[in-house]
Parts: structure tokens; sequence; C-alpha cells
């Protein structure tokens, strides 16, 4: 199992498959004989990417997935855990993370984020976007 566990940092970030196939990364919370808790899973998902004038063969990019999106609970400053089955989880032992796949992780996550409620902006502003861009709206109307 990857983990990165120091004494500054009591939840270490580990990855591994589920049930399905999918690679999860997250910060182990605990585990026992049977099951291991995840706080604020991850889906890593990667993607091939077209050829380009830089990579006329083209690649591959890494996107990282929440598995629950913390926009759909109620209190959305909460973390989620979410309890594995151990039967069903393949592990590994890479025993460190690239640090960019982890500050990518850690980033979606960041408590420090703005959740901007639908329908306002609160002056908060994309770059490169202006107040009056398009808003692509993924629920409601």
């Amino acid at each position: 199992m990857s983990d990165t566990n120091t004494p500054t940092n009591p939840n270490p970030v580990i990855i591994f498959l589920d049930a399905v196939g999918r690679t999860i990364i997250g910060q182990l919370v605990s585990e026992d004989e049977t099951i291991l808790k995840v706080k604020n899973p991850a889906i890593l998902h990667v993607v091939a990417t077209a050829p380009s004038q830089q990579n006329p063969q083209g690649g591959m990019q890494v996107q990282t997935i929440p598995v629950f999106f913390q926009e759909f609970a109620g209190d959305k400053t909460a973390d989620v855990v979410l309890s594995y089955p151990k039967v069903n989880l393949v592990r590994t032992d890479v025993p460190v993370l690239d640090f960019r796949l982890e500050q990518q992780y850690r980033n979606i996550f960041n408590k420090d984020n703005i959740i901007v409620p639908p329908g306002t902006s609160n002056g908060i502003v994309a770059p490169g976007q202006t107040e009056k861009s398009n808003i692509i709206k993924l629920f409601g109307n």
C-alpha cells in the first residue's frame, strides 16, 4: 500500500484498486482486519490525449475525480469517509507517490477552496472570463 505517513501527516495518502478495478486515492483514516476507512476518496482516471505538434504520438492525462462530490452534501465543508471491505480491494506497495499526483489530489479537497452557490458569483471569476461569460449548468435550471 502506498502511503506517506509521517508524524506531521497522521492521515497518509494511499492508493488501491476497488472492487470494479478503479484506482482510488484517498487519505487513510483507519483500518482493521476487514475494513479500510478512507477520507475523501477520488478516482484516478487516465485519459489518452490526441497527438499534437508538441507530442506527435499523443499521450496520457490523469484526471482526479471525487468518488462522492461534496457539492451533493448538506455540509459542503465536511469530509467524506467511505468504508471499503478489504476483501474487495487490491493494495499496492508503492512506497511514495509522485508529488504532482498527490498535490492534484490535495488541491481538490483543500478547505480553502471557495464554493459558490448556484446562481451567484460573489465576484469570483475564472481566469480569462468575465462575470457575464456563459455558464454551463450541470444541474437544475
